[in-house]
């Protein structure tokens, strides 16, 4: 299959100042060790792909499983992107980490001037939305407070997002069950009503490069138990048009998502389209082969199947995986 790349997010930093229970770092310790991007993993191999891919990006996104503002190069790199794709959607996601070390807005006045047109600043706390209400002069910002106290703003055709979180999230999925177990019956997640037999998409257009320069096999993994390969030992070409991710691809179309496992305790589908060249035949047994050999799940992913399992049965492939790897339940 020749699938287009379009979407592509990148981690800065692996690690955050908050523990939210929704998110899969929070099965972490407060105290854990933060991890950096190398400035030079960016230069050398991310940025130098998007100068050469000739593909126009619908947007390329600064977040994932840590906050990116932490990040001590990350002016120059929303810069440098924008140089790259000037046409495309450069969006950051924050949790206001920069407004609540510096008391102020003058951060995210810095990442508008170096070329971000998207930012979503997601305010766990009134703290943090109150160093923003007090400091938004000169944003022009027009308020349009809903559920979650969102205001959106327009500068010069970019846009400036702002939540917060006067009343608790009801709705979060499970990160490919990353998010602990025990948290799931809080927002509202049935893990009796996983979309079992639901196609997903989300394979077919967005690629995930971690800190570290692995690329999992979704946004969602938060656990990064299958990975699809390293920018630094193969192009991101060669990693996306690979024989394995299409193989994946193949599954996921087929609503085969037992066969790989974080998408098999996933509580998200991606919509999206059948790709010139999809085949409904496929050997299931292969695939089986395939994830075998690169599935690493870490603790928390066995803990949290583990205590999936006490209450619900786990799917035919999904269990000969695991009695593949040894994992007893």
């Amino acid at each position: 299959m020749n699938i287009p790349l379009t979407d592509m997010t990148i981690e800065p930093v692996h690690g955050c100042d908050k523990r939210c229970p929704f998110c899969s770092l929070s099965q972490y310790p407060a105290d854990s060790e933060v991890h950096y991007m190398d400035s030079n993993l960016f230069y050398n191999n991310i940025l130098s792909f998007l100068k050469r891919h000739q593909t126009k990006f619908s947007k390329i996104s600064f977040s994932r499983f840590g906050e990116p503002t932490m990040h001590p190069d990350l002016l120059d790199f929303i810069y440098q992107t924008r140089q790259a794709k000037p046409e495309s959607k450069v969006t950051v996601i924050t949790n206001g980490h920069q407004l609540r070390k510096r008391g102020d807005t003058s951060y995210i006045r810095e990442l508008i001037k170096a070329g971000a047109s998207h930012i979503m600043i997601d305010c766990y706390e009134y703290e943090t939305f109150e160093i923003f209400e007090n400091d938004k002069d000169g944003l022009e910002i027009e308020p349009s407070y809903g559920e979650k106290g969102t205001v959106w703003h327009t500068f010069e055709n970019k846009i400036l997002h702002v939540s917060f979180l006067n009343k608790p999230i009801n709705q979060v999925d499970t990160q490919a069950g990353s998010v602990p177990y025990k948290n799931w019956e809080s927002y509202s997640i049935d893990p009796k009503k996983l979309p079992k037999r639901v196609p997903c998409f989300q394979l077919c257009h967005q690629i995930v490069i971690l800190y570290n320069g692995n690329v999992p096999i979704c946004c969602k993994d938060g656990s990064k138990s299958l990975i699809l390969g390293n920018i630094q030992e193969r192009s991101i070409e060669e990693i996306w048009g690979s024989d394995f991710a299409n193989e994946l691809r193949y599954a996921l179309f087929n609503c085969d998502r037992e066969l790989i496992p974080p998408c098999a305790l996933c509580s998200a589908t991606c919509g999206g389209y059948y790709p010139l060249g999809f085949r409904k035949d496929y050997d299931r047994n292969h695939i089986l082969d395939m994830v075998s050999a690169r599935f690493k799940p870490d603790k928390d992913w066995v803990h949290n199947i583990r205590e999936f399992h006490k209450e619900n049965a786990i799917p035919k492939y999904l269990k000969e995986l695991l009695d593949r790897k040894g994992f007893v339940l």
